[in-house]
């Protein structure tokens, strides 16, 4: 079976745009609304309307992304007896850890803090313990290991919010605690990638399951825009939707293939997540003033060009680079395994004219 999934990349990409929008909405660019402005009141509320649908959904892309990364990161090693971990380590620190330096060390110099690279910091710790991970589940079984990687998240969020009421934020106890918390969300896309393997779910009724996520997603923006219901306390259960729904997608994408153009935008999906904030951060350092809309259009062309000439530039090329690490290490290990061979052939018998009288 193919290790890759068509349409996981789709997913991605629109993940990603909708992070940025969010980011994109949190600048007060639109124009107040007033009795005198017509026009503006009239944009006001087609704001609202979309603000609602479209730009406080960052925060459950990210959850998304969560899943989707413990899928892909267990699908190729599912049925593999003993994965090559030093490989393993190798291209995932090179293809995440190299876009990820090179834009930190550009938020550090504008002063934008971490930013989005928390879930980034968090996906790292995830590949990093990966191993131990499924050694636990090996040893305790999936349903335990989710039960209480559920449990000790809700325990931490209690915590968190006995300490500080006001910090609704996912990652508002700092990467310290945030990775604990997303954690059961990363492990339910690895528990996707096994069951997935064999799956027979119908799929004659995925928009419903791409409706039903849609509509998880608008309810906790609501619960947390209209009765303060943090996303710290409600996104890991979307989490549970959205394993089901890509349960779906997974299977659906197996038979139907993804829109070319967007599966095409989803490899630079991570290059759009790192580099947006950078954008949108140059644009209110200027404070350009501009209609609405001219600027929304101008912020979000320039944030697609600017990403994928990240990725042409430097995450692509950290992709190729992992590929030839990987290749070099395999390489070295292979020559490593054949020189022992030989010793070993040659040690079995050190005196072969001992053993043939005929030499």
């Amino acid at each position: 079976m193919k290790e890759r999934i068509s349409g996981l990349d789709s997913i991605r990409f629109v993940c990603a745009f909708l992070v940025s929008t969010s980011h994109f909405a949190q600048f007060n660019w639109i124009p107040e609304a007033n009795s005198k402005n017509v026009g503006a009141a009239f944009t006001n509320t087609i704001y609202n309307i979309y603000n609602n649908l479209v730009f406080h959904n960052g925060p459950q892309s990210v959850i998304i992304f969560f899943v989707i990364s413990g899928f892909c990161i267990h699908f190729p090693y599912v049925n593999l007896q003993k994965p090559n971990y030093p490989q393993y380590y190798i291209r995932r620190y090179t293809r995440i850890g190299i876009p990820f330096l090179m834009v930190g060390a550009i938020f550090l110099f504008l002063g934008l803090g971490e930013s989005v690279l928390w879930s980034v910091e968090a996906e790292i710790i995830y590949y990093t313990l990966y191993p131990v991970l499924m050694k636990l589940k090996e040893r305790f079984g999936w349903k335990i290991l989710l039960t209480t990687t559920f449990c000790l998240s809700y325990l931490i969020i209690l915590f968190g919010y006995i300490k500080d009421n006001t910090d609704t934020r996912y990652q508002g106890q700092g990467i310290l605690f945030t990775w604990l918390i997303g954690l059961p969300c990363w492990l339910l896309g690895c528990y996707l990638a096994e069951t997935s393997r064999n799956s027979n779910l119908k799929v004659r009724y995925i928009w419903f399951w791409r409706a039903t996520a849609v509509g998880g997603c608008l309810v906790v923006s609501t619960l947390a825009l209209q009765l303060s219901v943090g996303f710290n306390w409600t996104l890991n259960l979307l989490s549970i939707i959205v394993f089901f729904w890509l349960a779906r997608e997974v299977v659906y994408f197996r038979k139907v293939q993804p829109f070319v153009l967007l599966e095409s935008a989803g490899k630079w999906s991570y290059s759009l997540y790192l580099c947006h904030i950078i954008v949108i951060w140059l644009f209110a350092a200027f404070s350009l003033s501009l209609p609405y809309w001219v600027l929304s259009i101008a912020i979000i062309s320039i944030t697609l060009l600017v990403s994928y000439t990240f990725y042409l530039l430097v995450e692509k090329p950290a992709h190729k680079l992992a590929k030839n690490l990987s290749l070099v290490y395999s390489t070295f290990q292979s020559k490593r395994a054949f020189r022992k061979i030989e010793e070993g052939s040659t040690n079995s018998n050190p005196h072969p004219s001992l053993e043939n009288p005929n030499i």
